[in-house]
């Protein structure tokens, strides 16, 4: 028999996409594009806060406090900010509040979704380092805690729930988008780009990942798993 958590893992894998930019002569439809004169990206975080404001700060997106100073310019997020290093929780919040100063200023700060941000938001938690977990519990310290999980791990999983400060800020986030003439996503384009244009790509990620985020809701409500303890 199939264990629950392979089973969820196998579903839940069938919608992950993975990092790269590629042209976009394959893409037919010309919506959801952007044009920028400058444009900075750069991906996989994984946590390092420290390394990121460093290079958000050589590439003079920011000043020495953090705060957005790049004008017009188009940053772009390849996605996994999140988990292995202790500093996702900080890189997030960074970049949220960035997007705001960005756009302000006639810029636009891009954070595309990558398998580690959609791994969060169906509750898979496996890579989130221990040590990230009692910033939450302290921050709601009147969580339920879960027996074998660290102080923090229900708190944490609230957060990045679809209705949480986190989760449902992500899934604002786009899966795939334009600037200029190259496509950003978290990995490369799957053949369905070849008849869907950026905008309608995102859609069907989005689709696909609130389907999943109904199932997952419908299999705890059955019993069938545990949706905050189950997944790590």
């Amino acid at each position: 028999a199939v264990t629950k958590r392979c089973t969820w893992r196998s579903i839940t894998l069938t919608t992950l996409m993975v990092l790269g930019a590629i042209p976009t002569a394959a893409m037919a439809d010309p919506s959801g594009r952007f044009s920028a004169e400058r444009v900075v990206v750069f991906g996989d975080v994984h946590g390092a806060y420290d390394e990121l404001t460093g290079l958000l700060r050589a590439a003079r997106v920011v000043d020495d406090a953090l705060h957005w100073t790049a004008g017009s310019t188009h940053v772009v997020s390849l996605g996994d900010i999140l988990d292995r290093g202790q500093g996702a929780r900080p890189a997030l919040d960074l970049l949220m509040r960035l997007q705001s100063e960005a756009m302000a200023a006639g810029g636009r700060l891009h954070v595309v979704l990558g398998n580690h941000e959609l791994m969060n938001l169906l509750g898979d938690l496996r890579y989130v380092p221990d040590a990230e977990f009692p910033a939450f519990a302290a921050s709601d310290p009147g969580a339920h805690p879960i027996a074998d999980r660290p102080a923090g791990f229900a708190a944490r999983y609230d957060a990045f729930a679809a209705d949480g400060s986190y989760g449902s800020w992500l899934l604002a986030q786009p899966a795939a988008l334009v600037v200029n003439d190259t496509a950003y996503v978290h990995g490369g384009l799957p053949p369905v780009a070849t008849r869907l244009g950026p905008e309608a790509l995102d859609q069907e990620v989005k689709a696909r990942l609130r389907e999943l985020l109904h199932l997952r809701t419908e299999l705890a409500a059955a019993g069938v798993i545990d949706a905050r303890s189950d997944i790590q």
